[in-house]
C-alpha cells in the first residue's frame, strides 16, 4: 500500500513538473517576427486589366522594412504604392501596420494562365515572403456584332458620309468599347455613340445593343470612284470590325470665259458681232445638259451655237459661238450683256460690254450738211450781201 502511494506521489510530482516546465516554455516563446499579409492572395482577372493587392506589414517593434516583388512575367508592370506615392519600403509596427499596394498591369496579350508572384519584406535580420497568384481568365464567351442597314453611301467630295451602325455585346458581361476609323489617305473617319456627339466610347451591357454614328469626310479633291472604309471596336479583350463603302460621284465645277480672255465687243446698231465662249469643267464629275442664256437690252438679239451642250467631261472644256445683234435704233454708247451657263444647280456667269458705235454714214451726212450750210450762206452773202 505504501509502495502504491509512493508511486502515485511520484507520478503527480512528474506531471506537475512537466506542466510547470511547459508553462515556462510557453511563457518564454518569443513574439512573432516580421510578417506580410493580404486578405486576398489569389485574384482572377482578364488580359488588359489592372489588379491591386493590399499588403499589411507587421513587426514586433517599429522597423524599417524594404519590399521587393519577384516573379513578375515579361510584359507585366508591377508598382508598389503607399500614400499616393511609388515606394520601395515601409515602417512596420505591431499596431496600426502600414498598408502598401501592389499594382499589377496585365498586358492585353497575356495568355490565359495562373501566374505566381512573390513579395519579400526584409527588415533588420528578419524577413518574410508572401506568395500571390494572378489567374488570367479566358476571354469572354461571345463577341461583337456590328450591323447597319446601309453600308454603302454615295455623295460628292464636299459631303459628309454618315453611317448608322448597331453594336451588340454578345458576351456575358458589360463592356466599354472604343472605336477606330480608317480610310484612304486624306480621309477623316470618326466613330462614337450616336447619342453623344463628342464621345469616342460606348458602354454596352451584356447582350445589349447601342447605336454608333460613323462620319467620313473625303478630301476636297477626291476623284470619282469607290472608297473602302473600316470601323473597329475594341473592348474587354474583344475586337470587331465592319467594312463600309463611300462612292464619290464627283463634283462638277463650271467656269465661263472667252477664247481671247476679253469680254468686250463693238459694232454698229443692227450689226451682228460674234465672240467665242468657253465652258470649262474644272471639277471631278461631268457637267450634264449645259444650257446658255443671255440678259440683253430690249430689242437686242443674242444667239448661241450650240444653245445647249449635252455634256462637258471633268477637266475638259467646250466652245460656244455667241452672236450679238444690237437693236437697229440703238443709240451709240456702252451696253452690258450678261451670259449664264447652267447645269443643274451649278452656274457660271460673265458680262460682256458692247460698245455701239456711231455709223460712218451718219458722219458723212453730217459733214455734207455742214458743207451745204456754208455753201448756202456763201450764195446768200454774194447775192444779198451788197444791198
Amino acid at each position: 500500500m505504501r509502495r502504491l502511494t509512493s508511486v502515485a506521489a511520484a507520478l503527480v510530482a512528474a506531471v506537475c513538473s512537466f506542466t510547470t516546465a511547459g508553462g515556462a516554455a510557453l511563457a518564454a516563446a518569443p513574439p512573432p517576427g516580421l510578417q506580410i499579409t493580404t486578405d486576398f492572395p489569389s485574384i482572377t482577372t482578364e488580359a488588359g486589366d489592372t489588379v491591386t493587392f493590399d499588403l499589411e506589414v507587421l513587426a514586433p517593434t517599429p522597423t524599417p522594412v524594404t519590399l521587393e516583388v519577384s516573379g513578375v512575367p515579361d510584359g507585366w508592370e508591377a508598382t508598389l504604392r503607399g500614400g499616393g506615392f511609388v515606394i520601395g519600403g515601409v515602417t512596420a509596427a505591431p499596431e496600426s501596420p502600414p498598408v502598401a499596394e501592389l499594382e499589377l498591369v496585365v498586358p492585353p496579350e497575356a495568355e490565359p494562365d495562373t501566374y505566381a508572384i512573390g513579395v519579400r519584406a526584409a527588415g533588420g535580420s528578419d524577413s518574410a515572403t508572401l506568395d500571390l497568384s494572378v489567374t488570367v481568365a479566358d476571354r469572354p464567351v461571345g463577341g461583337i456584332l456590328l450591323t447597319t442597314d446601309f453600308a454603302s453611301l454615295r455623295g460628292r467630295p464636299s459631303d459628309t458620309f454618315q453611317y448608322d451602325l448597331q453594336i451588340t455585346n454578345q458576351s456575358p458581361q458589360e463592356i466599354t468599347f472604343a472605336f477606330d476609323g480608317q480610310g484612304p489617305e486624306g480621309w477623316t473617319v470618326t466613330a462614337g455613340p450616336a447619342s453623344e456627339e463628342r464621345a469616342s466610347t460606348v458602354t454596352v451591357e451584356a447582350g445589349g445593343s447601342e447605336s454608333v454614328r460613323v462620319e467620313a469626310n473625303p478630301p476636297a479633291n477626291a476623284a470619282a470612284g469607290s472608297y473602302d472604309l473600316l470601323v473597329t471596336a475594341n473592348g474587354g479583350g474583344l475586337t470587331g470590325s465592319f467594312a463600309l463603302t463611300a462612292e464619290i460621284t464627283g463634283q462638277p465645277e463650271i467656269e465661263l470665259t472667252t477664247a481671247t480672255q476679253r469680254l468686250d465687243l463693238s459694232g454698229g446698231a443692227g450689226k451682228v458681232r460674234e465672240s467665242t465662249l468657253v465652258v470649262v469643267n474644272s471639277g471631278t464629275a461631268p457637267l450634264e445638259e449645259v444650257a446658255l442664256s443671255a440678259d440683253a437690252p430690249t430689242d437686242w438679239t443674242v444667239e448661241f451655237e450650240p444653245a445647249e451642250l449635252p455634256t462637258v467631261a471633268a477637266g475638259a472644256s467646250e466652245q460656244v459661238t455667241v452672236r450679238v445683234e444690237p437693236a437697229a435704233n440703238a443709240v451709240a454708247g456702252d451696253y452690258a450683256i450678261g451670259v449664264t451657263a447652267r447645269s443643274g444647280s451649278d452656274t457660271a456667269e460673265v458680262a460682256y460690254r458692247f460698245t455701239v458705235e456711231t455709223s460712218r454714214w451718219w458722219g458723212a451726212v453730217g459733214v455734207a450738211v455742214i458743207v451745204a450750210a456754208f455753201v448756202v450762206l456763201f450764195v446768200v452773202f454774194r447775192r444779198y450781201g451788197r444791198r
